[in-house]
């Protein structure tokens, strides 16, 4: 998945509808999710965020992959 970024700033991947796999943002290593939580987004530090093109890749090993990802501005950690 690609977005684009106007500017750096903290933000929220949100997994729902993902089973349970690996998440990396333009190459570093986001963390782990899985559908049982208790976590239900992870934490994008902005200096992550690159201005204009990001890439993120989601390693999916449960085979639930809805084809589409969620940011937000808004943290829900269970």
């Amino acid at each position: 998945f690609t977005f684009e970024a106007e500017e750096q700033c903290d933000t929220w991947l949100d997994f729902a509808g993902w089973g349970k796999g690996c998440a990396f943002l333009n190459g570093f290593n986001l963390g782990r999710y899985w559908e049982i939580g208790p976590q239900k987004r992870l934490y994008i530090p902005g200096p992550l965020v690159k201005k204009g093109k990001n890439e993120i890749i989601l390693f999916e090993t449960d085979g639930k992959a809805p084809g589409e990802i969620t940011l937000t501005d808004k943290p829900d950690i269970g």
